[in-house]
């Protein structure tokens, strides 16, 4: 594709889109720049109009990666639900979904290079989706759940089963050794036992 194809912006948009393909296709290892502007057919120079290192283009790949989290979340955030209860174990398995249709986005938020060394736009994004997890996770503590816990730790409590969910479904060793055929399925029955829908009253109440 001949540069003069792209506008300013977007070209900017494409290096991360065809970032986000090679990432889905062999990790986040291959992804750098030049190949990047030989597989979009424009100078080797042109990506640094945009991105000046690899890293700053992971950093925009992984706030976006937020971005997206974000807006699901703040559309079942919006909604009414019966307690705090149901929107946080909407907002589970809505995680897991994304995790699941988005493969290449999740590798470059938990990829270790990126953690590292974000930039402060995407500290920004982490912030804002750890602001509104905290919010959805005080109103489930509100309705009963996990109120024995600190809110501190019950947002810690809420943050790693989530991951910790997806680092094992999108993690090939443990896929292939634990038979995750159904993982949506077994992603769901697993958030409704962390995330009850309803309280159980304990035995003689």
């Amino acid at each position: 594709m001949a540069s003069s194809s792209y506008h300013h912006k977007d070209l900017r948009a494409a290096l991360i889109a065809r970032a986000v393909e090679l990432i889905d296709e062999s990790g986040v290892s291959d992804v750098s720049l030049r190949a990047l502007a030989r597989d979009l057919g424009v100078s080797h120079n042109a990506p640094s109009r945009h991105f000046k290192t690899r890293q700053a283009l992971l950093c925009a790949i992984a706030a976006k990666g937020y971005s997206d989290l974000i807006y699901a979340a703040s559309v079942l955030d919006a909604q009414d639900f019966p307690t705090g209860r149901h929107k946080l174990n909407a907002i589970g398995k809505a995680f897991l979904m994304w995790v699941f249709e988005n493969r290449a986005l999740y590798r470059v938020i938990i990829h270790p290079d990126i953690t590292r060394a974000a930039d402060e736009a995407l500290k920004v994004k982490l912030s804002e989706f750890i602001a509104l997890m905290s919010g959805v996770v005080q109103q489930a503590q509100n309705d009963g759940w996990q109120s024995g816990l600190s809110f501190e730790a019950a947002l810690i409590f809420a943050i790693t089963n989530s991951t910790g969910l997806a680092f094992t479904f999108t993690n090939p060793l443990y896929r292939d050794i634990l038979s995750l055929d159904e993982r949506r399925q077994i992603a769901d029955d697993i958030l409704d036992a962390i995330v009850p829908l309803y309280l159980v009253a304990p035995l003689g109440d």
